[in-house]
């Protein structure tokens, strides 16, 4: 006589492939909040990248503005044009970070860490100002802007100088070469906006990394918390299916102990008639 069969998790399913399938949705929740997590700290890596390029240019600036530059015997020209050429080269590679964050890839579409982000709308604005400034302070056919001094800006911002042109000012006109970088007005001004964006406590792209910590915080703690509720689901579910294990191998004792006790009533039955 075949046996009494059970079918069910003593007769082979795999457990914890099961309890995989059954913790799914909670699985995939902290997935996603892992990618959140992955997100904001890319952002955050590109705030600071931003910041770090944008201070380079406020350096620059206070270090063209500086009034010892022009001393009682005029003015450090081979100084000045150094500092200058800092001052081009930092606004230039801060202009190429802020289109590399700020860049779409049409072909993955997908778009770089700061794609679309007011920070960016900031930074641009404040590159602008910097050779687009006019010191209104001063007097009017007086120099007032960079392009004085030998720069220039290209369609696409970036810009270039002209050593020269520079040297030809510093001599034609030191006084107000002088005027201008040391105006109110003028680098200055640029430098302190600049400040406005990238100090380290209450400056804007700081405000901003500050605010992306703390929800890499707030998603870490979810995370910690989500985590502890699926081993308590997987650990439930684990003490049941053992349970339910315990009762199907009973079942299936007992299925052999009555297959065993029947094919023998029957045998002795079988004999009997013979």
């Amino acid at each position: 006589m075949p046996g009494i069969s059970v079918n069910g998790l003593s007769s082979g399913i795999d457990t914890g492939a099961l309890i995989d399938a059954l913790t799914a949705s909670q699985k995939r929740r902290i997935a996603t909040m892992e990618g959140r997590i992955g997100a904001a700290a890319g952002r955050q890596d590109a705030l600071a990248g931003l910041s770090d390029a944008l201070s380079r240019v406020r350096q620059a600036l206070t270090r063209v503005s500086d009034p010892g530059l022009f001393g009682p015997g005029g003015p450090d020209a081979a100084e000045i044009r150094l500092r200058m050429a800092e001052l081009v080269d930092a606004h230039n590679a801060a202009r190429e970070t802020v289109r590399d964050l700020g860049a779409f890839n049409a072909g993955t579409g997908k778009g770089a860490p700061l794609f679309a982000d007011a920070a960016l709308i900031d930074a641009r604005r404040a590159l602008d100002d910097v050779f687009g400034r006019r010191a209104g302070s001063l007097p009017a056919g007086d120099l007032r802007d960079f392009a004085g001094l030998g720069i220039s800006v290209a369609a696409d911002g970036s810009a270039a100088l002209d050593a020269a042109k520079l040297d030809a000012a510093l001599t034609a006109i030191p006084a107000q070469a002088a005027a201008f970088l040391g105006a109110a007005d003028g680098p200055r001004a640029a430098a302190s906006a600049f400040g406005l964006l990238t100090q380290d406590t209450g400056g804007s792209l700081s405000t901003r990394s500050q605010a992306l910590g703390d929800t890499i915080t707030t998603i870490r703690e979810d995370i910690a918390d989500a985590e502890k509720t699926l081993q308590a689901t997987v650990d439930r579910l684990a003490r049941r299916f053992a349970a339910l294990e315990e009762v199907l191998a009973q079942v299936r004792t007992t299925s052999s102990f009555i297959s065993a006790t029947l094919e023998a009533v029957l045998t002795a039955r079988r004999g009997g008639a013979a």
